[in-house]
């Protein structure tokens, strides 16, 4: 399969990485020449727009603010789209580009790779086991600087739209693990002394319709990586760490070691071949989702009212 890569940054180079070795011939597209140098000459493409290539697939690790015109220009070429998350920095146009994805009949996969975290799998399957889910608290936190350290973190994207929108990952697996949200309550805003344009300490509430109440803790300010999750049932709590694995009401779960953002491709690579999977990826209408809850909890922390979705 012929695969396009626009973008050719910490992401885009991952993906790349792991497509090749499921066998595929995997293009590139990026704006900054340096980014790609080393990469075989005759798979660099130098414009999009003139770009005389036929591919299968676009995979789109631009900044978000771009997600949408090259994940337009993939499926006007008649060929599936995976766009790495969120799936646009703003509203404008999804309602278009929805109706295009309906359109054009093809595979539009949003980069939500926690899902294939084998961690969040397990928990995912054990929340059968705690009965009514009460409560869902999850965190985020990373130092900003150390995320991408070939890259000066005052110029990335984070910096600039901030860290609700890059830890949209905890607003897509809450969704995934306790149902729909239906309102948002958010507190925050820049309060460290890094050099950025945006909040990067949050906290959000959510109101699910199930009844259910979520917690999810945001920042790019603290120095040690901390992922975490944790759910309380009427029968039992799930406890999920990134590095450390899965407990339900404190007895530790098996979780098989795999790769998330290979599995997260491979899937995409099998939704394109109509192979049945048991992982449910985010599709087009949960991207939207999920980008309006990152934007209603920003609303939030602007306004201190609560906003409902």
């Amino acid at each position: 399969m012929k695969i396009l890569i626009s973008g050719y940054g910490s992401i885009g180079k991952r993906h790349a990485t792991n497509l090749v070795s499921l066998g595929h011939e995997v293009f590139i597209y990026d704006s900054n020449p340096l980014r790609y140098a080393g990469y075989p000459r005759n798979q660099i493409v130098e414009s999009l727009e003139s770009m005389p290539l036929n591919v299968d697939a676009f995979v789109v690790c631009t900044p978000p603010d771009s997600h949408l015109r090259y994940a337009i220009l993939g499926l006007s070429r008649n060929a599936h789209v995976f766009i790495e998350k969120p799936i646009a920095a703003k509203l404008d146009d999804l309602d278009e580009f929805s109706r295009l994805v309906k359109q054009s009949n093809k595979v539009v996969m949003i980069g939500y790779c926690l899902r294939f975290h084998p961690g969040l799998q397990v928990t995912k399957s054990l929340i059968s086991e705690i009965g009514k889910v009460l409560s869902i608290r999850a965190e985020f936190g990373q130092y900003l600087p150390n995320w991408r350290p070939q890259q000066d973190y005052r110029e990335s994207y984070t910096s600039k739209l901030g860290i609700i929108l890059d830890g949209s990952h905890e607003i897509d697996y809450m969704r995934w693990l306790a149902g729909e949200v239906k309102s948002v309550f958010c507190v925050g805003g820049k309060l460290s002394s890094l050099d950025v344009k945006s909040e990067d300490m949050v906290e959000i509430v959510l109101n699910f319709e199930s009844g259910a109440i979520g917690n999810i803790h945001l920042d790019f300010v603290q120095r040690i990586y901390s992922r975490s999750c944790k759910i309380i049932g009427e029968l039992g709590t799930i406890e999920w760490d990134f590095k450390s694995g899965v407990k339900l009401n404190g007895i530790p779960k098996y979780c098989v070691e795999k790769d998330m953002y290979l599995e997260e491709m491979r899937h995409f690579i099998d939704c394109i071949g109509d192979k049945e999977s048991s992982v449910e990826a985010a599709d087009t209408d949960t991207g939207i989702r999920v980008l309006k809850i990152a934007l209603a909890a920003k609303e939030s922390m602007k306004t201190g009212k609560l906003v409902s979705l």
